[in-house]
């Protein structure tokens, strides 16, 4: 069973984009995001939606967009080019959601 990532700001319940390339390589992420001297982006994941499948109640781990843009912007050179599509676009939506001044959540899908 694959698993996707989804970036959803306060009262929204979808994305247009699975980010599933992102999860796959989020080893490699987490240690550029490490050498670079930011905190991992495994430590940013929501894990309340795919919790729900184990019967498991989580509150969404809301997290101001501010943080995601400043990690997300460093990791502009990371990766190939389907990658890179995928991290730009959760980019663009963090900027959008702070313009909108609501928080974002990146929740781990099943």
């Amino acid at each position: 069973m694959s698993q996707t990532l989804w970036i959803l700001a306060e009262g929204q319940e979808s994305d247009t984009w699975d980010h599933t390339l992102i999860l796959e390589y989020l080893k490699q992420i987490d240690t550029y995001c490490e050498e670079k001297g930011y905190a991992p982006l495994s430590s940013y994941l929501d894990e309340s939606i795919i919790s729900e499948e184990f019967g498991v109640d989580l509150p969404p781990k809301y997290i101001i967009p501010e943080e995601i843009i400043r990690l997300f912007e460093a990791l502009s050179d990371f990766g190939n080019k389907d990658l890179k599509e995928e991290l730009e676009d959760i980019l663009t939506k963090a900027k959008q959601a702070h313009q909108n001044n609501l928080k974002i959540r990146l929740s781990i899908l099943p």
